[in-house]
């Protein structure tokens, strides 16, 4: 990212492929100038503090706080995780807790991250959710498999439904290999009868949800609020600028909250996914509101 070529008046752009992913999130790849990359994967660190906004303006980034994770707990009707949300607690945190004291996660990835326990936790709670076996999550985290084991059992058992949530998933797939989301978005899966395809299909309502939501987000922004100033869409969350002024931050706050209140039913019980937002002076130093 350090060497990509930018344009000529000093902004990098992507181009968004609608089509681009099963689960209707949005990919991009260099613009169609041929300047860019794909932006959505920046890394933390450097990378992200190289972009900056326009003079006198800010950036303001919401971010759908851990969206996927909560959408599998309505799913899997997981009363135990649904819980920790409701009290406002931070399943990743939680989880990288019970971890063992001396644990340190290595690899590049943990490098620039201020909580690299949340960070592989968050990655082991996805990786679980969507059916990662522990030899694979072992090999993955480059850690003893007898740890692995560890880790994920106790995972599950703290959230036993959401392995019963899987086996419904695979029940669902042997009638039609079709599944709809809570938002009416269809999949059918044409992939050969396996754990590949079982993983997809874990994967599928949760991705999918999260990313529809962000983007019905954006449209009504769009919409109801022709001034704003749009700037980057990275799956669960987005990048706009506005002007250094607490007033214009204060108003724009407002609207990407009232953007983001979007109800949806899952099995019987209301899931509006909470965002955070965070301001700063570039991409990399962002401060939550």
């Amino acid at each position: 990212y350090l060497v990509d070529k930018g344009g000529k008046d000093g902004r990098m752009r992507c181009s968004y492929v609608i089509g681009g992913t099963e689960t209707g999130r949005l990919s991009s790849r260099k613009s169609v100038f041929g300047t860019g990359s794909n932006l959505q994967n920046v890394p933390p660190g450097v990378c992200r503090r190289m972009f900056v906004p326009d003079k006198g303006k800010v950036f303001l980034q919401p971010d759908l706080s851990q969206a996927e994770a909560r959408v599998v707990a309505y799913l899997a009707e997981e009363t135990s995780m649904i819980g920790v949300f409701d009290r406002g607690e931070d399943i990743h945190q939680l989880t990288a807790d019970t971890l063992p004291k001396d644990f340190v996660p290595s690899g590049s990835a943990y490098l620039n991250v201020d909580n690299p326990k949340r960070l592989f936790a968050k990655k082991h709670v996805h990786a679980f959710n969507y059916g990662e076996y522990t030899k694979a999550f072992a090999e993955r985290a480059g850690i003893p498999i007898l740890l692995a084991e560890t880790i994920r059992g106790k995972y599950f058992d703290t959230f036993p439904n959401i392995r019963a949530w899987q086996l419904r998933i695979q029940s669902e797939l042997g009638k039609s290999k079709t599944m709809t989301t809570p938002l009416g978005r269809k999949r059918t899966f044409f992939g050969r009868w396996g754990e590949q395809l079982f993983r997809e299909a874990y994967a599928y309502v949760p991705q999918s949800v999260v990313g529809d939501v962000l983007n019905y987000a954006m449209i009504r922004l769009y919409r109801d609020v022709p001034e704003i100033e749009f700037m980057l869409q990275i799956h669960d969350a987005f990048v706009i600028q506005c002007t250094n002024h607490s007033s214009v931050i204060q108003a724009r706050i407002g609207q990407i909250r009232e953007a983001f209140n979007i109800p949806i039913s899952i099995c019987g019980r209301e899931l509006v996914i909470p965002i955070e937002i965070k301001v700063g002076d570039n991409w990399e130093d962002m401060e939550k509101i």
